[in-house]
């Protein structure tokens, strides 16, 4: 009751004795408890809703024990200010970004009090920007590793040992132009769909002395009469990923760690053999070597703070069948 009996006998603007105002605003509470609010004119009683009644009726429950019995709270213009309503939120959007803040009336500033002050400084203020073009940007990436064949037979005609990969040599290299819209998104978590073009180069270097040729009814791994310093094959696609991802962020709105897990299809644009000797003449010969136009297979992510690492598998072989061995290729790596 006490509170009750603080909210009675103030919010009049400078007034420091009670008197029976011309105006009120009385709220009556079940059958006994009232909240009366007394102004001298309509007009600063108007007043009253700039301020946040709420924070004024919390702070007197919080000091209902430490008042002195009898005792009146007054709210002036002075230590009124701490309960003003300048709580204020903008949104602004200016080519493309909306910038949402929450700040402060900073023309009270100068003549806040000391506790007001206290008050506004505690309060944690916080702006946030957000893109309406981050979700349809386009990104390039670029993805840089290795690769090798599986399932490669074992028969008389495609031997393993003819068409061995040198680990190091056999490299991988694609540049992707891809949006990656949300789905789902808050500060901790995001869901998306990464889609775009892709431009992918495997290199598949041999490790034995062998130059791969095209024959009549298929291809061949031929032993060069000469000592090679390398020898390789080298297939250009056109691909188009789609890769659903989930990613959780930190407190700090820093990507903490993310998964993707999708899809592609391609195409062959070129296809080359490279051929270098000893007396570092070079050799190259374009020709579809009767490699299988059409590509397509599985594709995924993880990226973990700022390392980002990929893998892909080819779901077709790399040659036609019976024109070739039947090999798919794996290739994995980092993108930058």
């Amino acid at each position: 009751m006490r509170t009750l009996f603080t909210l009675c006998c103030l919010i009049a603007f400078g007034q420091t004795a009670l008197a029976l105002p011309a105006d009120s605003l009385i709220i009556r509470f079940g059958t006994s408890s009232r909240v009366a609010i007394y102004a001298p004119t309509k007009e600063q009683l108007k007043k009253i809703t700039q301020y946040d009644l709420n924070q004024i009726v919390r702070e007197m429950v919080s000091k209902l024990d430490s008042v002195p019995e009898g005792q009146v709270y007054a709210i002036n213009e002075q230590n009124g200010k701490r309960y003003l309503r300048d709580t204020l939120i903008v949104v602004e959007k200016s080519g493309g970004n909306v910038t949402i803040s929450v700040k402060n009336d900073d023309s009270r500033s100068n003549e806040s009090s000391d506790d007001y002050q206290r008050e506004r400084s505690s309060r944690t203020r916080t702006t946030r920007t957000y893109s309406s073009r981050s979700n349809w940007k386009v990104n390039t990436d670029f993805h840089i590793g290795l690769n090798t064949w599986l399932n490669g037979p074992t028969d008389a005609l495609y031997n393993g040992g003819s068409f061995e990969l040198s680990p190091l040599g056999s490299r991988y290299f694609a540049i992707s132009l891809t949006q990656n819209p949300s789905i789902v998104r808050n500060e901790h978590v995001r869901i998306s769909v990464r889609y775009g073009l892709q431009f992918a180069w495997n290199n598949f270097m041999f490790q034995q002395n062998v130059r791969l040729e095209r024959e009549a009814n298929g291809v061949a791994f031929q032993t060069y009469p000469v000592q090679l310093e390398k020898s390789k094959l080298t297939v250009c696609n056109l691909e188009i990923p789609v890769v659903p991802q989930f990613a959780i962020y930190n407190s700090s709105r820093k990507r903490a760690f993310s998964i993707g897990f999708g899809g592609f299809i391609g195409y062959r644009l070129d296809s080359y053999t490279k051929i270098k000797l000893e007396n570092n003449d070079v050799i190259r010969d374009h020709n579809s070597y009767f490699l299988n136009n059409l590509q397509y297979g599985l594709q995924g992510n993880i990226g973990v703070a700022g390392l980002n690492f990929f893998v892909k598998y080819h779901l077709t072989n790399t040659f036609q069948d019976n024109r070739g061995p039947a090999l798919r290729p794996l290739s994995f790596g980092i993108t930058i």
